[in-house]
C-alpha cells in the first residue's frame, strides 16, 4: 500500500509512478448493496508469504487490540536486511 500517495488524486488520473489503484468489493449484509473501496498500492510486491515462517492473530494484552506477530524464514531475514519494508 502506498501510504504517502493521494488516492483521490489517483482516482482523478494522477497515479504516482510505480503505483496502481485496486479496489476492495464490500457487500452490505443488510441490503446486499455492493460498493468498491479504492486503495493506492505499490505495483512491486515487497513481501510474499514465501518469506513468512509463522504468522498468527492474537489480542494484545496491554491495549486489548488485535495484533499479528510474525516470524520470517532465513530467506525473509536476508531480504529484509537488504530492503527495509515499511509496514
Amino acid at each position: 500500500m502506498d501510504e504517502e500517495g493521494d488516492v483521490d488524486a489517483a482516482l482523478k488520473g494522477t497515479v504516482p509512478e510505480g503505483d496502481i489503484v485496486l479496489y476492495q468489493r464490500a457487500v452490505d449484509p443488510a441490503t446486499g448493496g455492493v460498493r468498491k473501496i479504492p486503495y493506492l498500492m505499490k505495483e512491486k510486491t515487497l513481501m510474499t508469504g514465501e518469506v513468512l515462517k509463522d504468522a498468527r492473530v492474537s489480542i494484545d494484552t496491554q491495549f486489548n487490540e488485535p495484533m499479528s506477530p510474525w516470524n520470517l524464514t532465513r530467506l525473509g531475514l536476508n531480504s529484509s536486511s537488504r530492503s527495509r519494508v515499511k509496514m
